[in-house]
């Protein structure tokens, strides 16, 4: 598919037999919803499994997500791939309006949640997470 909104409408229409989404997104209860329910598959949660998850990409882990009205699909723990959300800034952008930015972001998780559901798991004292190829710029380092 050329992205997942289109895979997920082709899931929809019984056009494919499986996919990939964000546990939580409001588009997973929309085809939880048309097909009758879905059912996310889970991860083994072995140092084999991480291993091969970080040898795709470094920044990838397991995450156990738990049954909760708003994640379609989920009837017990279940483990998927956990991967970050990340807000990126171009390097021309200036340090001010980048530490601006992270000031504004970092306090105001409830109200970035009314924006966006995938938001509920963010946690802002981990905002400075190392990663191993992303670098933070300037700005957000000075916040």
């Amino acid at each position: 598919m050329t992205n997942i909104i289109r895979a997920a409408d082709d899931f929809k229409a019984g056009k494919l037999d499986g996919g990939f989404f964000a546990v939580g997104a409001p588009k997973m209860a929309e085809v939880n919803s048309a097909v009758g329910g879905i059912r996310w598959l889970s991860i083994p949660n072995t140092p084999e499994s991480l291993a091969n998850m970080r040898a795709v990409r470094p920044d990838y882990y397991i995450q156990t997500v738990r049954p909760n009205p708003v994640n379609a699909g989920i009837s017990e723990p279940t483990n998927v791939l956990g991967v970050d959300l990340v807000i990126m800034a171009g390097t021309h952008v200036s340090n001010e309006v980048v530490e601006k930015f992270v000031a504004a972001i970092h306090p105001n998780k409830a109200e970035l949640v009314k924006g966006h559901p995938l938001f509920r798991s963010f946690q802002p004292k981990l905002m400075a997470k190392q990663y191993a190829v992303a670098k933070y710029h300037p700005g957000a380092i000075a916040f």
